[in-house]
């Protein structure tokens, strides 16, 4: 039972990392189309607000990167789309977010929470 069990632990951490690597993958993708897509109207948003706006102008962009990505890596399966989109909207937001402040003088990235709305 031991051995089963570190053998599924090993399997599951493994695919785990790959998932990782995978959203950060279409998260670096993604980032310019993102940024192309909410630059000129998020430049006159609060922070809030242009957090949301980016997050739902990802969505599209992100779907479509996963699915491309899982159309041509066979190391995952399609059960892993869910999690592959939560966290490359995750990372897109962050990285998004990090490209919107740089262009935004007096706003410090500390007051820029990235953090999921409950």
């Amino acid at each position: 039972m031991g051995l089963m069990r570190s053998l599924t632990w090993l399997l599951d951490f493994s695919k785990r990392r790959r998932i990782a690597e995978a959203a950060a993958a279409i998260a670096q993708a993604s980032q310019n189309l993102v940024w192309q897509r909410v630059s000129a109207r998020s430049a006159t948003m609060r922070a809030s607000e242009a957090r949301g706006y980016i997050r739902a102008r990802a969505a599209q962009v992100i779907w479509s990167q996963v699915d491309l990505y899982l159309a041509h890596q066979r190391a995952l399966g399609a059960d892993s789309r869910g999690e592959l989109i939560d966290l490359a909207t995750t990372e897109t937001l962050h990285m998004v977010v990090r490209q919107w402040v740089q262009t935004r003088p007096g706003v410090a990235p500390a007051h820029v929470a990235t953090r999921r709305a409950a």
